[in-house]
């Protein structure tokens, strides 16, 4: 029998904490951040078996690129 997991945490740029950065730790990828400019590089880690961004069918083709996802979502929330 197949077990779903789900784990969310806040994450808080009050605690020096980035969600850029988080998301590069868990997919072990590299993500840039544009609100600070550092680039987040976590593809040497190991441990990451399998990592999938969800969209919908008609979501533009930009929206497929993870750090333009993840850039764009921060921009909406400081509005």
């Amino acid at each position: 029998m197949n077990y779903f997991h789900l784990e969310a945490k806040v994450v808080s740029r009050g605690a020096g904490r980035s969600v850029i950065a988080a998301a590069a730790y868990a997919s072990c990828s590299r993500l840039y951040n544009d609100y600070d400019g550092l680039t987040h590089d976590y593809t040497r880690k190991q441990g990451c078996l399998y990592s999938e961004v969800f969209l919908p069918q008609y979501a533009p083709d930009a929206t497929s690129v993870c750090y333009i996802l993840h850039n764009s979502n921060i921009c909406d929330i400081e509005q």
